[in-house]
C-alpha cells in the first residue's frame, strides 16, 4: 500500500464533542476522530474539564504519521509498530458499564496494541496458546487481581481492510464481549463484576504504556485508527459506529 504520510503535529485542535452527531454525554466519555487538523476534545463525566487530545512528545520517532488514504479516503493516523498517541487522563469518577470502539486497519498479523488504559481496560492483538488472539480484557478495580477477557482468533479480523473493533463491558454480572463489524466474535461470562472507580491513568492509542515489563512498543499496533471511542455504557451492536 503507498501511504501518503507526512509527520505528525505535535498536537491536535481541538473541536467541540457535542457537535458530534448520535452522542449522549451522558453516556459518552471520550471520543477521538483522528483527522488531521481536526482535533478532538477529551470530555469527561464530571463534566468539570475539557484537554486536548495530544501526541507523546518525548521522542520525536515515536509520533505516529498522517496519511491521506485512511478509512474512506478520509485522513487518518499510520501507527508504525513504535509510534502512539497519548490522552490525559479522563478524570470520571466512577464507571460500571465500558464499551470501547475503534474503527482500524491491520496492516501485518502481528501483536499490537489498539487502545489501553492501564489496570483498567486494553484492545489488542495478544499471542495466544495457538497462535494470535483479538482481545478485549478489562480489570475491574474492585478486583484488579480477577481480570476478565473476550477472545477471538485473529482470523475474525480481515488483514489490509478497514474494521469496526468493539469490546463491551457490562459490571453486573461481569460479561465482556469483543465484536468485529457489529458481529459477536467472542464472549466471556465468567466475570467478576466490579466497578471502574476513579480512573485517572492516561488512555494510549497504537501501543501499550505498560513499560517495559509488558513489551510496551514491541506490542505496537502496524497500521492505521481514524477513530476511538469511549462509553460509559454497555452499548448494543446498534449504538456502535455506523458502518458508513
Amino acid at each position: 500500500m503507498n501511504l501518503l504520510t507526512k509527520r505528525a503535529r505535535p498536537y491536535l485542535l481541538v473541536c467541540c464533542l457535542s457537535a458530534l452527531p448520535g452522542l449522549s454525554p451522558a453516556e459518552d466519555i471520550a471520543h477521538w476522530k483522528l483527522e488531521e487538523g481536526s482535533g478532538q476534545v477529551v470530555r469527561n463525566l464530571a463534566g468539570d474539564d475539557e484537554a486536548v487530545l495530544g501526541f507523546d512528545a518525548t521522542e520525536e520517532p515515536q509520533d505516529p504519521q498522517w496519511t491521506a488514504q485512511g478509512w474512506q479516503g478520509r485522513p487518518a493516523l499510520y501507527f508504525d509498530g513504535t509510534s502512539l498517541v497519548s490522552a490525559p487522563p479522563l478524570k470520571a469518577k466512577a464507571i460500571e458499564d465500558l464499551t470501547v470502539e475503534c474503527r482500524a486497519y491491520l496492516e501485518k498479523s502481528k501483536i499490537g496494541t489498539l487502545v489501553r488504559m492501564n489496570g483498567m481496560f486494553c484492545l489488542d492483538v495478544f499471542p495466544g496458546k495457538d497462535g494470535l488472539l483479538l482481545r478485549f480484557v478489562v480489570w475491574p478495580r474492585e478486583t484488579p487481581d480477577k481480570p476478565v477477557s473476550a477472545e477471538a482468533p485473529i482470523a475474525v479480523l480481515p488483514v489490509k481492510e478497514w474494521a469496526r473493533i468493539a469490546g463491551v463491558y457490562e459490571q453486573a454480572s461481569g460479561k465482556v464481549t469483543l465484536y468485529v463489524e457489529g458481529k459477536e466474535v467472542a464472549r466471556n461470562e465468567a466475570g467478576a463484576g466490579g466497578v471502574f472507580t476513579d480512573p485517572r491513568m492516561a488512555v494510549t492509542i497504537g501501543a501499550s504504556s505498560g513499560g517495559a515489563a509488558e513489551g510496551s512498543l514491541a506490542r505496537g499496533w502496524v497500521g492505521m485508527i481514524s477513530e476511538v471511542r469511549l462509553s460509559g455504557t454497555a452499548l448494543a451492536p446498534s449504538g456502535f459506529f455506523p458502518e458508513q
